[in-house]
């Protein structure tokens, strides 16, 4: 289960990444 935590977290991490930056993008246009 150790082993899935970081995988799950990397997930996480990019989807909310790529979703900010996106409503960032957004937000300006």
């Amino acid at each position: 289960m150790n082993e899935k935590v970081p995988w799950f977290l990397k997930f996480f991490v990019i989807v909310f990444s790529q979703c900010d930056v996106y409503t960032q993008m957004t937000t300006v246009a």
